[in-house]
């Protein structure tokens, strides 16, 4: 032992004390002041506060202990506290718990705790991931991507569970998967009512990740919230798992890429998966070029040189630089404006004369460029503030050389519009008139901008009038009412009058004219003026008045008026002798001029103009009168005689003009005869001159037209007549001539048809002709050449009793059977041919047998069983055996004992035959020999045993067969109705997975599930069902009615079906309905209940039989939830054959509702029992029983029929967005009835439930114990509680009309105003729903006031947005 200090014993055990039984005093003598010792000092405690204060201490050695609150967390905290004791006070917060994790340390486990708040780590998750199938479910999609392990996705083959905490505080499974690395589901089990085996209505997931064993807990996740999912359970409902991250420590490969020179290299790989990337040759790991020179982001390597201008012809879309190539099939046009001001409101376009444009833009831009074909263009310049063109001008380049401009390059400001012509490709602008009857019209002009066209002046008689002496002049009045004419016809207004007189040559002068108005004129007449020597310049006096003429009408001048009449001299008149008088009037009553006349006489040749068509004798003679001579001649020939000769037919025109140069034409048609046509019409035997080849019985009919007169015929084979007969073919000629000489001639041809031929093309062989089957399926083809026309065809075929069938037919016939066939073909002319023919037994087309060395014979008995489904094969039907996939041996069945020879190869040695039958009657041979795979069935062999080989092939073997059995393929079609259904086929498909038998369906179906809940949702492209399950049944819900076609093998009816406790889903496995409750009757002391997809449902317990839609028949296509007792083992079984009894039902009596309406099918629904002895008071038969949410929503009807009641409610469709169509989990449903007589509704009371309640569970049983109508309701109208309310936006009001009555509902804020009005309408009695949407009204509290009849109810409402 250690020796101990004086001080320190001092300190410890005090100068009294003994240690190491020695007194301390005796020890220490010095130390200890009261043993007598030295004055040295006492080590000890000297803080009088001290739990240990040593008051004889006069050295402190730290020793001093004091008791208090050492937890910092209370509010008497004492910081000099060295020994806790328990005073401590936690006021709020904190945890003493050491299991928590926010512990609050050792110093604090003894505190008291006035508001603890300990948090624990989430529950471990268990080793035992077993579950309970329950009786619904919560389907849940996992996308591929949102389940991590250490931020990685999970091993493949990890299990992906869902667990809830059950009553103990603990996770329990309630589904799982196995990780595939694609999109899955997992059904989430709910509990069943009174059981603690899985998920309550609201409560919260927790994820569970097993990996080689070991699980993990989820450290985050989330689900998904938004409709049709819920981020809690719901039964039935649908969720979607958004992300669950997992952590933990284990090791697992990581598959990627090792390859540090590759573009994914994965630093943390560890097992090269193959999945290297690398940079394409040229690029870096970001496609970037490695090398590119102009920065156009094309590598050097990858540059195209070409042309890039789009305009151009040989433009390379491919090209990325360009190399000067382009090459135009139009010319490219550059216009460069130069604006000066005020640009912004200028615009333009340049058109083609035609007004096509070509360019448009405005003054905001100075450059433009187009591809344009050659020729003229105008470029249109206008200002729209309409102030005139701004200043500027534009430059034109074609293909970079200025064009020329019209009229200028140049714009000025003087109008609001101006244009400017240019040409393109060497077109020229040529300005100028541009109209023809112009004096200046330029025939080469193509632009008339700017240019003026001149016009030639009136017509008019070109006479001068000279005046001479104003005073000495003779008035000549043209009196009105008389005419003035020129061959009796007045003149017209426009024409002249003129008076003539004889000049010093002797020639005619215009002496006084004036213009015809139509009614009146004044001629004056100039007299000569004798002052002028040598000229005589007007009349002279008493010279006669001569008139002339000038014509309006024929543009012409005329002479020497004759008849003029003057009106008698009197005191007015001076002169009416018709001579010139000085100062003299003279009234002219009219005269009439003669003008030019012609007329003509030409050849005729008998009523023509020329002797025969095409001859040139012809002759015309004209003869001229009126006029002034001489005269001139211009013929339309360009001829200038008087008369023409040698001419042909056609029409000729002559003008003669006279001295005058007034003109008159003629024109004269030179006749001819019709050309002369022969046509002819010869025997007509269906296309050829004689009947059939080498006959005599042609005829010619000719017809001839044209020409003058009789005609005359002359034949090659010397007849004269005009048509000739009994002719054989050969070529004839004919010329036949007119009175004239005309002649014309025809040449005909008798022709003759080939000779009749027959060939036969093709022949398919037949059936045996002793075969029972209706029709054969030989054919013959053949082929007839010649002859004329169409062909008729007579066969005739020996029958076995030795008389002769005939038929008619075409050249091809089938549905033959074996034998020798006769054929005579005949044209339409009775010409004819004929034709034996054999038609041979028929060989399947699919199989062919070669012979080999190695041969295997089987015998096959004249009593063997060869079928197919039952039925037995027929003479000339065939068998065959394969191996190795060929067909090695055949036989056509004859009925009679037989045998035939298997040809392979000692390879196949030991293998086994595989039979086929080929069915003669469903062959449908093709004239190519092909037969229908309708014709060949798959079959089973039974051999006899005593045969040394039996059905295995070995060389020289030998076997017996004693049966050859074939199948069909059956197909069932299903009627999928809108909505939610239960389904199932008898078929068993050749095709099983559940994405291929719904194929045809899958556009209209919503989601498919099995009775574990998993599903086939294609909007998610989600399969957990994988392969369908013979006998299974299946819950459906479809968007639109499909019919669904599934094929394959039928199931047996007697299949084994295995059911297990509690709920499950089964097929109908009989192919015609039968009585329910004999269907099941095998299992009526096990089963429950059992439903159909409408809530339907079958209860022995309390005889209730409503199955498919009240007929007590379970229909082929139908599916059933069914729910069976508790047992270890579940329960198999099978359906019973359909006895003659059970093909009509029993049910349940049903009657329709007259009170109710029917509920929704929402997909999921809970059964409620009334037993007959529960009614304290029986209802009356047709009273009707219903069931309500909290909300007043309609979820359930049934009318009493006098027997037990089973009352279907409905839960809620979660499929559908934010609407409410029935019960949630865990809802109370009330329960009514509607008395019939007494129309009053009263309420439903059941104190004692013999099994569960009035709480929804989805496919949930309650049976009542008792059941009493508990006091009559106002059967008038009702108004409900809107749901929800409060409500953001939308909410629904429900209400009930008892009898047809006039209804108004109205939405009135707090001061009374109407808001909305809903409805205001005449209602047949029924539930209703009214949805109110209230988008554009502010939040706050308002009331529904419903009117009806003069009852008025009110209920309120909250909007909260």
């Amino acid at each position: 032992m250690a020796p101990m200090d004086c001080a320190t014993a001092v300190a410890v055990f005090g100068c009294d004390g003994s240690w190491n039984e020695m007194t301390v005093s005796d020890a220490c003598q010095i130390t200890c002041d009261a043993c007598g010792g030295d004055s040295g000092p006492v080590l000890g405690c000297t803080d009088d506060t001290a739990d240990n204060y040593n008051a004889s201490a006069t050295e402190d050695d730290g020793s001093c202990i004091f008791s208090g609150c050492m937890c910092e967390l209370s509010f008497n905290y004492n910081e000099l506290a060295t020994i806790d004791d328990g005073s401590c006070v936690v006021l709020s917060g904190g945890c003493g718990d050491a299991s928590a994790e926010n512990y609050s340390g050792d110093d604090c486990a003894d505190a008291t705790y006035l508001a603890e708040d300990c948090s624990f780590g989430a529950l471990p998750i268990p080793e035992d991931w077993t579950f309970t199938v329950t009786d619904a479910n919560m389907t849940i999609q996992i996308g591929a991507d949102v389940v991590t392990f250490n931020g990685s996705e999970p091993p493949l083959g990890s299990l992906l569970g869902v667990f809830f905490t059950n009553d103990a505080g603990e996770l329990q499974c309630a589904g799982y998967q196995a990780w595939t690395g694609d999109q899955l589901a997992i059904a989430a089990m709910a509990s069943e009512s009174g059981l603690d085996n899985g998920f309550a209505t609201g409560e919260n997931f927790t994820w569970g990740l097993q990996i080689d064993g070991e699980s993990f807990s989820a450290d985050a996740s989330s689900m998904n919230s938004t409709a049709p999912f819920s981020d809690t359970f719901i039964a039935n409902g649908f969720g979607q798992l958004l992300n669950a991250e997992f952590s933990g420590e284990i090791t697992l490969p990581v598959d990627g890429c090792t390859d540090n020179t590759a573009c994914n290299f994965d630093g943390s790989a560890t097992d090269d998966d193959g999945s290297c990337t690398y940079a394409d040759a040229g690029l870096d790991c970001d496609g970037n070029c490695l090398a590119d020179a102009d920065g156009d982001g094309i590598c050097d390597g990858d540059e195209v040189a070409g042309c890039t201008n789009e305009l151009a012809q040989n433009f390379n879309t491919l090209a990325t630089d360009d190399d000067g190539s382009c090459t135009f099939d139009c010319n490219i046009v550059d216009l460069q404006f130069e604006w000066d001001s005020y640009t912004y409101e200028n615009a333009f376009n340049v058109n083609n004369l035609s007004g096509d444009n070509f360019i448009s833009g405005n003054g905001s831009e100075t450059d433009f460029t187009a591809c344009l074909d050659p020729g003229i263009y105008v470029l249109g310049i206008t200002d729209s503030f309409g102030d005139g063109v701004i200043n500027g001008n534009v430059t034109i380049l074609d293909n970079g050389t200025e064009v020329t401009y019209y009229p200028s390059s140049s714009f000025d400001g003087t109008w609001s519009e101006t244009f400017i012509y240019f040409g393109i490709g060497g077109a020229e602008v040529v300005a100028g008139c541009m109209d023809d009857l112009a004096l200046n019209y330029n025939e080469g002009a193509n632009v008339d901008y700017l240019q003026e066209c001149e016009y030639p002046a009136e017509p008019g008689p070109d006479w001068e009038v000279i005046n001479t002496n104003p005073a000495n002049t003779h008035i000549i009045g043209l009196m009105p009412g008389v005419d003035f004419s020129v061959d009796g016809t007045p003149l017209t207004v426009g024409s002249f009058i003129g008076v003539f007189y004889t000049d010093d040559n002797g020639n005619w002068a215009c002496g006084g004219y004036t213009e015809w108005d139509g009614s009146t004129g004044v001629i004056v007449a100039q007299m000569n003026d004798e002052t002028t020597e040598d000229i005589k310049d007007g009349f002279d006096e008493g010279e006669p008045l001569h008139f002339r003429v000038w014509s309006q009408d024929f543009v012409c001048e005329y002479n020497d008026a004759s008849n003029a009449q003057y009106s008698a001299a009197d005191w007015f008149f001076t002169s009416d002798d018709g001579n010139f008088q000085s100062n003299g009037i003279s009234g002219l009553n009219g005269f009439d001029v003669s003008s030019l006349a012609i007329s003509e006489s030409h050849s005729d040749y008998t009523g023509y103009g020329v002797s025969c068509n095409g001859a040139s004798d012809g002759s015309i003679d004209i003869t001229i009168s009126g006029g002034t001579a001489p005269f001139s001649y211009s013929w339309s020939t360009g001829e200038s005689t008087e008369d023409l000769s040698d001419l042909g037919a056609g029409t000729y025109s002559v003008v003669v003009t006279d001295s005058n140069d007034c003109s008159v034409s003629i024109e004269v048609e030179i006749t001819e005869s019709e050309e002369m046509a022969i046509s002819e019409n010869h025997s007509d035997y269906s296309g050829y001159g004689v009947s059939c080849n080498g006959a005599t019985d042609g005829s010619i009919d000719v017809t001839v037209s044209g020409g003058t007169g009789v005609y005359t015929y002359t034949w090659s084979n010397g007849a004269t007549t005009e048509d000739i007969s009994d002719l054989g073919a050969g070529t004839y000629s004919v010329v036949a001539t007119d009175e004239n000489g005309c002649s014309v001639s025809i040449e005909v041809e008798i022709t003759e048809a080939e000779s009749l031929e027959l060939v036969v093309d093709s022949v398919t062989d037949g059936p045996h002709i002793l075969g029972d089957i209706e029709e054969g399926f030989g054919s013959i083809a053949i082929t007839v050449s010649g002859g004329t026309g169409v062909y008729t065809y007579e066969w005739t075929a020996p029958l076995s009793d030795g008389s002769t069938y005939t038929w008619i037919n075409g050249d091809d016939i089938d549905g033959l059977f074996a034998g020798t066939y006769n054929v005579v073909a005949t044209d339409e002319n009775g010409c004819s041919v004929s034709s034996d023919i054999t038609v041979d037994f028929y060989t399947p087309s699919a199989w062919d047998v070669d012979e080999t060395e190695c041969a295997h014979i089987i015998e096959v008995p004249s009593d063997v069983n060869i079928s197919i489904d039952d039925n037995p094969i027929t003479y000339g039907d065939w068998i065959s055996v394969s191996l190795g996939g060929d067909v090695v041996g055949m036989m056509m069945w004859n009925g009679e004992e037989s045998s035939f020879t298997v040809f392979s190869d000692a390879a196949f040695t030991s293998d086994e035959f595989v039979w086929s039958i080929w069915n003669a009657d469903e062959a449908n041979v093709d004239l190519l020999g092909g037969d229908s795979d309708d014709a060949y069935y798959s079959a089973e062999a039974l051999y006899d045993e005593t045969y040394p080989n039996e059905g295995d092939f070995a060389c020289d073997g030998l076997s017996r067969v004693l049966d050859v059995v074939a199948r069909t393929i059956y197909i069932q079609q299903i009627d999928l109705e809108e909505g939610w259904g239960m389904y199932s086929t008898f078929i068993s498909p050749d095709e099983t997975n559940i994405e291929s038998v719904m194929s045809e369906v899958t556009s209209n179906l919503t989601i498919m599930k099995d009775e574990l809940g998993n599903v086939f949702w294609p909007l998610l492209g989600l399969n957990t069902i994988g392969d369908i399950i013979d006998g299974e049944g299946y819950s459906i819900k479809m968007a639109e009615g499909s019919m669904l076609e599934v094929s394959g093998d039928l199931i047996d009816p007697e299949l084994e079906l295995y059911m297990p406790s509690g709920w499950s889903f089964i097929g109908y496995l009989h192919q015609e309905g039968a009585d329910a409750s004999e269907m099941m009757a095998p299992v009526a002391e096990d089963m429950i209940i059992m439903k159909d997809g409408q809530g339907n449902v079958l209860w022995f317990d309390i005889n209730v039989n409503t199955i498919g839609n009240g007929t007590g028949m379970m229909i082929p296509g139908q599916g059933f939830a069914i729910k069976m007792v508790e047992s270890e083992g579940g329960f198999t079984y099978t359906y019973p054959s359909i006895s003659e009894g059970a093909r009509i039902a029993s049910p349940s009596p049903v009657y329709a509702l007259s009170h109710y309406q029917k509920s929704q099918n929402t997909g999921n629904n809970m059964t409620i029992g009334i037993p007959l002895e529960a009614w304290s008071v029986l209802p009356e038969i047709g009273d009707e029983i219903a069931a309500y949410n909290s909300k007043g929503i309609l979820v359930g009807s049934v009318t009493y029929n006098g027997e037990a009641t089973a009352l279907t409610v409905w839960g809620d469709d979660i499929t559908t967005e934010d609407k409410i169509e029935g019960l949630v989990e865990g809802e109370v449903i009330n329960l009514e009835i509607w008395r019939k007589t007494e129309n009053l509704v009263e309420d439903v009371k059941i104190d004692v439930w013999e099994i569960g309640n009035n709480i929804y569970s989805s496919n949930g049983i309650a049976l009542a114990g008792n059941a009493r109508m508990a006091g009559s309701l106002s059967a008038g109208f009702e108004l409900y509680s809107n749901y929800p309310n409060p409500f953001d936006v939308q909410t629904t009001v429900s209400f009930f009309v008892p009898d047809n009555g006039k209804v108004r509902i109205g939405i009135y804020d707090m001061l009374g105003n109407l808001v909305d009005e809903l409805a205001n309408q005449t209602f047949e009695p029924g539930m209703y729903n009214l949805d109110f949407i209230a988008n554009d009204i502010a939040q706050g509290t308002y009331f529904v006031r419903m009117e009806a009849e003069g009852t008025v109810l009110t209920k309120k409402i909250d909007l909260v947005k």
